[in-house]
């Protein structure tokens, strides 16, 4: 069986998440907020928003996301401020 190599310029160079996870600039579009407040680690558990680390790299899973939503809807007072 022969094996078929891509170009360079036509391999992926990265991964992307699904679309049910979100980067740090995505997800603070997503909930309504900065994403210089997003990314303060401080201010994220200050606030529970609800994270994934993957190595370096911060995801948020939307559906999470929109949990943490409904709960502030529920409990205002417990909120980003």
């Amino acid at each position: 069986m022969a094996t078929v190599s891509l170009p360079v310029s036509r391999r992926r160079r990265h991964v992307r998440p699904s679309r049910r996870y979100l980067r740090t600039s995505q997800a603070a579009k997503y909930i309504g907020i900065c994403s210089t407040s997003l990314r303060d680690p401080a201010w994220r558990e200050k606030n529970r928003i609800p994270t994934i680390r993957l190595g370096q790299l911060l995801v948020f899973d939307v559906l999470e996301l929109d949990q943490w939503l409904a709960a502030l809807r529920e409990h205002p007072q417990n909120g980003a401020r």
